[in-house]
């Protein structure tokens, strides 16, 4: 005969019912929406005519920003477009170095990365963003 200890009971978790698959936020019942509060009058910066221009000046230089951007993003297509129907041929690393009008140019053609440079070292353009990579 063994003696033993009594086996234990399992303990299982109860069953909770399947979770929606819904995508909607869980309703509030009974509780109407939260709405905005309008701001009180008084309770203005100080500076508020300094903050309004400076915003408006910022934007300003965003659109200009988004401009220029686009027209770099052409300038660079363009300039991909002209080495590769030059067919020069690309160092051991892959990469095309060479100088034109007084300025060096390399080009990964892989990457579709641009860099021009002065002749004498001064980096103008570093065109390496995440978005022209696609080309």
């Amino acid at each position: 005969m063994t003696i033993g200890l009594p086996k234990a009971k399992s303990k299982r978790s109860k069953k909770l019912p399947p979770k929606s698959k819904s995508t909607k936020a869980p309703r509030r019942l009974g509780r109407p929406k939260a709405e905005q509060l309008d701001l009180i009058p008084d309770a203005r910066p100080a500076n508020e005519k300094e903050i309004a221009r400076v915003a408006n000046d910022y934007r300003m230089a965003l659109r200009e920003q988004c401009a220029a951007l686009s027209v770099a993003k052409e300038r660079k297509e363009e300039l991909l477009a002209l080495v590769k129907e030059a067919k020069l041929t690309p160092t051991d690393d892959g990469k095309i170095q060479f100088h034109a009008g007084g300025l060096l140019i390399m080009v990964t053609p892989r990457d579709e990365l641009v860099r021009v440079k002065d002749e004498t070292g001064d980096e103008d353009d570093d065109a390496d963003d995440d978005d022209d990579a696609s080309a």
